[in-house]
């Protein structure tokens, strides 16, 4: 190793410094300085400064915290103290090399302005890298203790997570989860979505670091390969240049010799992290079963709760619709009778409202449900991205197995992806019921204001002195009021709390579906960005070239001639078609010239500051789709016909298959053809681009005279790939 290679060049060299240097660690003048010169060598240099302390790894300086002597020169354990682990040769010499880095450090800021600006900042920068490297080495071996203390306890973790396996009791089973009380019955529900919340974030925790260890178990050897070629040639490796000075290259070996330290305390902390997953292999998959099995039966819970919630509020409605019925019946005053009646129609309203909110509960969880598997996607898509990226050096252009099939991956995905536009519409249903719920809301506040206003009226009127039940006896109509008072206000503030939970399950619901379009939106600008530059097939081969061949020769047999007797006769059978679409086509390229000259003068009226007339843009606009048009019109036509031709009667299969397939090739050259000649017109001299929208000249012309080109060869391409 590099210690046991410049460890004692390292003790027998000085630093050649100036003489102020030759101070030891400790402060104490070098004896050598003031020795006699026949003391000194042979050869005279300046003055030095003694090498540090050193010992072999074996017998390194002892720590501080070290207790009394024995007296024979042992030291001896404090009474009551737990013996240290001693330490590891790495760790000793790790303290070794810094304690003498930092009494160099020391001596170069005390001489800094006698030495060479040059030197000063070699060296700096060298102690600073050494250091560095003697940081990582502390770094690592803390990281491998950690692993090693994982591997000692993987066993009995195991054996305490398959205890609680055997254990685990379902909730129904273990606690009673009956509800007799909608109010406790409602604190019960939060307080298991609370915990349900909690073990599915275990859940995806355990989930997310089982993949963080199945990848990295797959980087690691190719970490520990990487690192094992770099240690081995950093042992071979020549040292740099120390210009002749001793100090910069005792920086130098001490530098060399932390990098070594470094690279073998993290190939030790990988070969501990690898033994770490190993041992843990069985451990993460029963802790993750055993986190979905309280996961599934805290969900399990929740949804009996809310179904005896739902049962509870159902009778809770029933219940309160025959008391209002009831007291409909038992009402003779015609006021307080037209009162009930309004209230008996918000209990129906009440009634409405809860079925729908039961069903909004649903559809909040299997929004949620798609949201979180989605969202998951991304993340692994992301992840895999990542890891492609690290692994290949590139983004996902660069070639691989990655791009072949994630990109099919991607591809279908797109087509699975939740349809933003019916989630919109869905959320604009949510709002139309959230208008619906707050009208409701707001009734039954207004209703609530009366109830309150009409009992002080009462209260001011008979109450003052006197009790109810007087009242009720001297007058029975105020006290069938008072009656009913107290039963709308305690209906209306059972009503309110349902319509209230139902709008925030409304709002819920619009959130998520929410989430889940802008997800979809970023899933989507995820695929965008990669899906144009991933290999949907398998590059050209020498074997696809017969293929090839003879696919060409398929299109280019003698079923041609069939088919120009085909076109001639569908002429026969309908020429007024063939007449009218000669005469459009002769029409738009005789008035050709004209109306590229017309596009030109309405540009020169348009780029005058003064104008402000849109009607020229639109015109000319038309102008450029007709000058652009001819061709695609041709294709067009010619699919339509031969189309229709393919559907004669008498036609043979082979002919048919021929036909059709030249008729969607055509289609497709169309609707490629017209967009880019379009686009081509546009950009031209004098056109729309330049004098209408004041596009850069220089830009317009190379769009023009690329498109011609992109037009020339893509359009065969096209032609031949639908054919």
């Amino acid at each position: 190793m590099c210690i046991a290679r410049y460890g004692s060049i390292a003790i027998l060299t000085g630093l050649l410094v100036h003489p102020v240097l030759a101070q030891a660690p400790d402060g104490r003048a070098d004896s050598s300085a003031e020795a006699p010169a026949s003391a000194r060598p042979e050869t005279e240099t300046p003055a030095r400064f003694p090498p540090p302390q050193t010992t072999p790894d074996s017998q390194a300086s002892p720590p501080s915290s070290a207790g009394p002597s024995d007296g024979t020169g042992n030291q001896t354990e404090p009474s009551g103290s737990t013996p240290a682990p001693p330490a590891s040769p790495a760790a000793e010499t790790t303290a070794r090399l810094k304690e003498q880095i930092a009494a160099r450090q020391a001596q170069l800021q005390a001489s800094e302005q006698s030495l060479e600006p040059e030197l000063v900042k070699r060296l700096s920068t060298t102690y600073t890298q050494a250091l560095t490297y003697l940081t990582a080495v502390e770094s690592a071996e803390t990281e491998s203790a950690k692993y090693l203390e994982q591997i000692a306890g993987a066993a009995e973790a195991l054996s305490e997570v398959n205890q609680q396996i055997v254990d685990f009791t379902p909730s129904h089973l273990r606690e009673d989860l009956t509800i007799n009380d909608l109010r406790l019955g409602k604190e019960r529900l939060q307080q298991l979505n609370l915990a349900l919340s909690a073990a599915t974030g275990e859940v995806e925790r355990l989930e997310a670091e089982q993949t963080r260890r199945t990848k990295r178990r797959q980087e690691i050897p190719v970490e520990l390969s990487r690192l094992s070629a770099e240690l081995d040639e950093l042992r071979t490796a020549d040292l740099p240049s120390d210009n002749g000075s001793e100090a910069l290259g005792e920086a130098i070996r001490w530098q060399a010799e932390a990098n070594v330290l470094a690279d073998e305390a993290q190939l030790k902390k990988l070969e501990r992290e690898l033994q770490t997953y190993d041992s843990l292999g069985s451990l993460m998959p029963q802790e993750l079963a055993l986190a979905r099995g309280v996961a599934e039966d805290l969900r399990e819970a929740v949804k009996i709760v809310s179904q005896q919630l739902e049962s509870l509020r159902s009778n809770q409605i029933q219940q309160a619709k025959y008391d209002t019925q009831e007291l409909l019946d038992r009402t003779t005053d015609e006021e307080t009778a037209k009162q009930v009646s309004e209230l008996l129609s918000k209990i129906e309203k009440w009634q409405e409202l809860a079925g729908q909110h039961l069903s909004v509960e649903a559809e909040v969880i299997t929004v949620r449900e798609t949201l979180d598997h989605w969202r998951g996607r991304l993340a692994n898509m992301q992840t895999l991205e990542k890891g492609s990226n690290q692994a290949q050096g590139d983004s996902l252009t660069g070639g691989g197995s990655f791009n072949s099939w994630v990109g099919l991956m991607l591809r279908r995905q797109l087509d699975e992806l939740p349809s933003t536009t019916q989630l919109a519409r869905e959320i604009r249903d949510v709002d139309e019921q959230l208008r619906a719920a707050r009208a409701t809301q707001f009734s039954l506040q207004d209703s609530q204001r009366d109830v309150l206003r009409s009992k002080r009226e009462i209260q001011r009127l008979y109450l003052s002195d006197s009790t109810i039940e007087d009242v009720a006896k001297r007058e029975p109509a105020v006290g069938q009021r008072w009656e009913v008072l107290l039963k709308r206000e305690s209906l209306l503030a059972a009503m309110k709390i349902d319509v209230d939970e139902f709008i925030d399950s409304l709002l819920q619901l619009a959130t998520t579906r929410q989430q889940l379009i802008d997800l979809t939106y970023d899933y989507r600008a995820f695929i965008d960005r990669h899906i144009l530059w991933i290999r949907s097939a398998e590059p050209i081969a020498r074997s696809d070239f017969p293929s090839a061949i003879e696919a060409a020769q398929w299109l280019c047999d003698a079923k041609l001639l069939q088919l120009a007797k085909l076109i001639a006769s569908d002429a026969a059978r309908y020429p007024w078609w063939y007449a009218l679409f000669i005469g459009s086509i002769g029409l738009l390229v005789a008035n050709r010239t004209a109306m590229l000259r017309l596009i030109k003068q309405l540009g020169n009226e348009a780029e005058k500051k003064s104008c402000s007339k849109f009607q020229l843009t639109a015109r000319a606009l038309l102008l450029t789709a007709l000058v652009a048009c001819p061709l695609a019109i041709v294709l067009l036509f010619a699919h339509w016909r031969l189309l229709a031709i393919s559907n004669f009667d008498g036609i043979g299969v082979d002919a048919q298959e021929y036909v059709r397939a030249i008729s969607q090739g055509l289609l497709a050259a169309a609707w490629v053809l017209f967009p880019l000649a379009f686009l081509r017109h546009v950009c031209r001299d004098g056109g729309v681009g330049i004098k209408h929208f004041d596009w850069p000249k220089p830009f317009c012309e190379l769009m023009h005279h690329n498109l011609a080109w992109l037009l020339a060869c893509g359009l065969p391409l096209v032609f031949l790939v639908h054919a």
